[in-house]
């Protein structure tokens, strides 16, 4: 399935991701003021899909396990104080 760009966006940046403007649009995660380490990246343009094979990639640079929970993030499914305690169960956040 899918993953439109438009959801991207709004589904990070309502958990802690700030937008840097570059040739991408670059999305670090922050948490309590502090860089985590979790970011990913899309190309500017108009509303267009993300392939499978980007969400993967998505998938790695967010920290997340699944492709589904890419997904889930961006699309509010999978709320930010959910994806901190994902963060926190790996050991990327400490508890």
């Amino acid at each position: 399935m899918l993953l439109r760009s438009s959801t991207v966006e709004p589904g990070l940046t309502q958990k802690g991701f700030i937008v840097e403007q570059g040739k991408d649009l670059m999305y670090r995660h922050f948490y309590q003021g502090k860089r985590t380490g979790c970011w990913t990246k899309i190309s500017h343009g108009a509303n267009h899909d993300i392939s499978d094979s980007l969400v993967g990639l998505m998938k790695k640079q967010l920290k997340l396990q699944t492709a589904r929970q890419v997904r889930e993030l961006c699309e509010c499914t999978l709320s930010g104080e959910r994806y901190i305690e994902i963060l926190r169960e790996q050991g990327h956040l400490p508890k």
